[in-house]
């Protein structure tokens, strides 16, 4: 069911365009550029993590993974705790969504995405 929901949420690319144009300008007025760097990066990171993982495409394709660790990576020298929250977040996001697609017992599946990702962070980083 909650499945269901984010793939009609998400569907609608305008729906989706605006939700993150919306979020952009609450963090605008009300917090400001300078805090949001601190801490609104994890929250547009999970929202971008939520979109990949809950769009219409069954299987994460292995650029995809690799781009959001080159996302990550970038992160990591600026940032140094948000990117290790994110890494634990894309970690969480990807068993969860086993968890909810009901594909846990799928082991390699999940080893060969934290592959990928984690060589996308490290590269990155480097």
């Amino acid at each position: 069911m909650l499945l269901s929901v984010f793939k009609k949420l998400f569907n609608d690319k305008l729906f989706t365009y605006t939700s993150f144009f919306i979020a952009f300008l609450f963090v605008e007025m009300i917090t400001g550029l300078e805090t949001f760097n601190r801490y609104g990066i994890l929250v547009l990171i999970a929202c971008l993590f939520a979109y990949i993982f809950f769009s219409h495409k069954e299987h994460l394709f292995h650029m995809t993974l690799f781009l959001i660790g080159v996302l990550v990576g970038i992160i990591f020298p600026f940032f140094n705790d948000q990117a290790v929250y994110s890494i634990f977040l894309f970690l969480f996001m990807i068993i969860a969504d086993k968890i909810i697609k009901k594909e846990l017992r799928e082991h390699r599946t999940i080893l060969k995405e934290i592959c990928v990702f984690l060589a996308g962070v490290f590269i990155a980083d480097e």
